[in-house]
């Protein structure tokens, strides 16, 4: 585990690990305290004949290793493994891909909203960047090549139709997608406005990543077992 925060000095390091030690007698603010929890922690390691460690740069941040021995009981595979829990997310659905590298935008002036797409798309890997109004997303757009954007269709200030037109000023090959509430039924001028296509509330994993696959790069994407057999190109 990384902390990339302040730092821990190299005579204290000895410490670190005791309950209830004041690391740093100067400050009495409580934040350099050790309470129980890495003293708790170093008593279950060596409880499963483990041990944790720390290594420490003062104003560079610290990092802790815990090693502990596995037997392995049956070598039979159980499955694919993807870092950080992308590749299987919770329910029935399964990712037909993975791809870290991919970055996308979504723009929509609801925190909750932003959070629902970030859970749909977690078991991808895609980096899901945000932002909740049209100027934020113009200036990410300034700095960063996206995948696809998704834009929600009601936006303060800047609206959905307006920011595609800003976006098309200066970029008319990203793909961009717009979220509506009206159904299927309202879809049929969005093209004409700028973008690529629309999705509709409720949205779900499987449509997410359909839009995903026509635009992410082969060489992007890792295919899961979900993919076999899966045309990316008529989905």
């Amino acid at each position: 585990v990384k902390d990339t925060g302040v730092g821990i000095a190299k005579e204290t390091l000895d410490r670190l690990f005791d309950s209830y030690e004041q690391l740093d007698e100067e400050k009495k603010n409580g934040v350099l305290d050790a309470g129980l929890g890495l003293d708790i922690s170093k008593r279950l390691a060596e409880l499963m004949g483990g041990t944790i460690t720390c290594e420490s740069e003062v104003n560079k941040g610290s990092e802790f290793v815990l090693i502990v021995d596995q037997k392995i009981e049956d070598n039979t595979p159980i499955g694919e493994f993807f870092e950080n829990g992308v590749g299987a997310s919770k329910g029935s659905h399964q990712s037909r891909f993975v791809a870290p590298d991919a970055d996308v935008l979504v723009v929509d002036d609801i925190p909750k909203n932003l959070n629902i797409i970030k859970g749909l798309l977690k078991a991808t890997g895609v980096f899901v960047s945000t932002a909740r109004s049209g100027e934020e997303a113009m200036e990410k757009i300034g700095d960063t090549r996206f995948t696809v954007i998704f834009i929600d269709e009601m936006l303060p200030s800047i609206d959905g139709t307006d920011l595609v037109e800003k976006i098309r000023s200066k970029d008319k090959t990203i793909p961009i997608y717009v979220i509506t509430s009206r159904g299927i039924n309202g879809g049929e001028n969005y093209e004409e406005k700028g973008y690529n296509g629309y999705l509709t509330k409720p949205l779900s994993c499987e449509v997410l990543e359909k839009i995903l696959m026509k635009h992410i790069p082969e060489e992007m994407m890792k295919k899961t077992k979900a993919l076999q057999g899966y045309d990316r190109f008529k989905c």
